[in-house]
């Protein structure tokens, strides 16, 4: 998979040929072709990794924080923080978003995304209830909160992001709470 991930960013999916992955990483042909059927089975494979990866580290901070201060900052450090850490990673998933080969994989983003959205949906309801943030849907929450990560953590990857990434989940924390407050 790491061998796949190397390649696919430096050439390309189209580009990457079997042949290369197997070469890079060590692996028989044959033995690629029994776990992934198809190079684009490997890609929609090492896609889903990505997402899951992500998805899961997110969750376990969020289960872990005891208000929206926290969870917010939570989030936005895991964002900022994943994408540094997981720099390959983040470049695959941002270039292959909509790619053709996730097609057939609907079934499968849709229940993690369900998953996801769900434990969003579990830590927000007792901030909804005690007044600290109005009510949203996951999908718009995450949004606002993630959003703006999203676009910071773009410029990091095309190292055009100018402000230092702890003071960036300071300044992006504080606008998302703002963003979440209740309106009058």
């Amino acid at each position: 998979m790491n061998a796949a991930l190397q390649c696919f960013n430096e050439q390309g999916i189209t580009e990457t040929s079997i042949a290369h992955i197997c070469n890079t990483s060590g692996t028989s042909v044959g033995s690629l072709y029994h776990h992934f059927q198809s190079k684009e089975g490997l890609a929609a494979a090492l896609y889903l990794d990505g997402i899951r990866n992500y998805q899961q580290g997110l969750m376990m901070k969020l289960k872990v924080s005891l208000n929206l201060a926290q969870g917010i900052s939570a989030m936005i450090k895991h964002h900022i923080f994943w994408v540094m850490k997981n720099r390959e990673w983040a470049v695959y998933l941002s270039r292959n978003r909509h790619a053709s080969f996730m097609v057939d994989k609907d079934d499968e983003m849709l229940a993690m995304n369900k998953e996801f959205y769900n434990t969003i949906a579990q830590w927000m309801r007792p901030e909804v209830n005690i007044g600290a943030t109005s009510e949203m849907s996951p999908d718009i929450f995450i949004s606002v909160i993630l959003g703006p990560c999203q676009e910071y953590t773009r410029l990091y990857l095309d190292n055009k992001a100018v402000t230092k990434p702890k003071e960036a989940v300071r300044l992006l924390t504080e606008a998302a709470l703002r963003s979440c407050k209740l309106t009058e």
